[in-house]
């Protein structure tokens, strides 16, 4: 298909729109999407590297079957040592917040 001005945008493929952007932004702007972005591994501590871990309460909410609100308590509480957390970034290690809870879980009986 060729491509002109008034190309409709949902015509374009990923790479096509890329490449527009790139053309109209200059090649000084990376334009990548999240699949080719390189790991998260990058952004985790040394100490979680390896580990299976989840990010934000939205991975806590996954991993207990719980609402924000219950998510956000378990974090500040209960599972408090695997969370770490920098600003807005929120990392939790799954098998050491498994652990926790059901250490406390124990506790409780």
């Amino acid at each position: 298909m060729t491509k002109t001005d008034t190309t409709p945008i949902v015509m374009l493929t990923l790479q096509d729109l890329r490449d527009v952007i790139r053309e109209e932004m200059g090649s000084s702007v990376n334009v990548t999407h999240e699949s080719e972005t390189p790991s998260a591994s990058k952004h985790v501590p040394a100490k979680l590297a390896g580990k299976e871990v989840v990010f934000g309460l939205d991975g806590i909410c996954k991993i207990f079957n719980c609402k924000m609100s219950r998510a956000q308590k378990l974090k500040n509480t209960i599972i408090k040592d695997a969370v770490h957390q920098n600003g807005r970034t929120i990392i939790t290690d799954v098998q050491k917040a498994y652990e926790l809870f059901e250490t406390y879980s124990k506790k409780r009986r």
